[in-house]
């Protein structure tokens, strides 16, 4: 009886996850028509002729249905059409390390001015051009949706963030626009895991589609100070290739394994509830993929628990990962995803882990809720 209870106090606060993704949901109508607007104006734009073509891609918590508060982003990847695709760009490894790539143009068509003199694509220069646009095309959207939204902007590392207030209802949705390559199918490029380290649900998906690969247009940062990033923070040689470094994209392979697995999902859920509980993020750095890639990587184990049992679980596979320091990337081999200077601060967030799973019981897992 008392396990069926505490199912009970369980599903209780999956349920008003559920009402908070619901209400993520409801706000999609505004993103649509945003990006009917953004798609308008860069087709219509003489001076946007980069991005015409571009196709959108809905990665991120509020499609995986990971959202744990209200206030969750809509992450949109832009995929830039010719020339920057897969037929015309080989993937190279760089000394950086696991994760870090450069792009070769092969092409046969002329190439693009953004690509330098030894043959590699100007990563840093095509996103700022492409921040450049998209300033221009969001300028004239804001004014002509200047009665129904205020719209404000800001370029993150590989991402640029847009706002939208409503004016005449009260509404905040935040976005963040993230260029993007398409290459080509994962399994062709550098470094991924071997079938035998996917999970069998993944490995089935691969198989049948050979995904393919995602760029964005920045190397990640390279200290703790330089976190305005998706990208985990990297110990990244200083070296004056830097610009042409563009990190691996694995959002939509995350979101059809999530979706996979009731189980797994709540997991996520749960434990990103403690993380903005307790402020990891800001306190430790801990990003919300770091979670779903330790939850990829247990996922067969996590898929045949409870939902109370795979999240405590997942917890301590957090715990033992940060206190050695590493927080394997997984989709690609031997790359550490989570990188802190001293050694101290690891162990003091593994000792926050553990004591707040200790503390966390189903009758108490509802203080976790905030309100937003």
């Amino acid at each position: 009886m008392a396990s069926n209870r505490n199912d009970d106090y369980v599903d209780e606060v999956l349920e008003e996850l559920d009402d908070i993704q619901t209400h993520v949901q409801s706000k999609k109508h505004l993103l649509n028509e945003f990006l009917e607007d953004l798609k308008t104006g860069i087709e219509n734009s003489s001076d946007c002729e980069l991005l015409q073509g571009v196709h959108f891609r809905y990665p991120g918590s509020s499609y995986e249905h990971v959202g744990v508060t209200e206030k969750t982003d809509y992450d949109v990847a832009l995929v830039l059409p010719q020339p920057y695709n897969a037929e015309n760009f080989a993937v190279e490894k760089t000394r950086h390390g696991a994760g870090l790539y450069k792009l070769k143009w092969i092409g046969t068509m002329d190439k693009p001015d953004l690509i330098n003199i030894n043959g590699y694509l100007k990563a840093i220069v095509l996103r700022d051009t492409i921040f450049f646009h998209l300033n221009d095309v969001i300028d004239e959207i804001k004014d002509d949706r200047c009665e129904d939204w205020d719209i404000r902007k800001a370029n993150r590392k590989n991402s640029m963030l847009v706002i939208l207030n409503g004016r005449n209802e009260d509404f905040t949705i935040k976005i963040d626009l993230v260029p993007q390559i398409q290459e080509s199918s994962w399994e062709d490029t550098p470094d991924p895991p071997s079938d035998d380290d996917l999970p069998s649900v993944l490995r089935e998906y691969v198989d049948q589609t050979r995904y393919p690969m995602f760029f964005s247009l920045a190397s990640p940062a390279t200290s703790p100070k330089d976190t305005d990033s998706y990208a985990a923070p990297y110990k990244l040689n200083r070296e004056n290739d830097k610009h042409l470094i563009v990190s691996c994209s694995f959002s939509e392979l995350e979101k059809h394994c999530l979706k996979s697995s009731k189980v797994v999902r709540n997991a996520v859920r749960l434990a990103k509830l403690v993380s903005t509980k307790y402020q990891w993020r800001k306190k430790f750095r801990l990003h919300s993929y770091h979670i779903k890639r330790i939850a990829i990587k247990h996922f067969d184990e996590l898929d045949e628990l409870s939902n109370w049992t795979a999240f405590q679980r997942l917890l301590l596979y957090l715990s033992d990962d940060v206190y050695v320091g590493h927080i394997d990337g997984f989709f690609i081999k031997n790359q550490d995803v989570y990188y802190e200077d001293d050694d101290e601060k690891f162990h003091a967030f593994a000792e926050a882990i553990l004591q707040a799973k200790m503390s966390i019981n189903p009758n108490n897992l509802r203080n976790l809720l905030t309100t937003n």
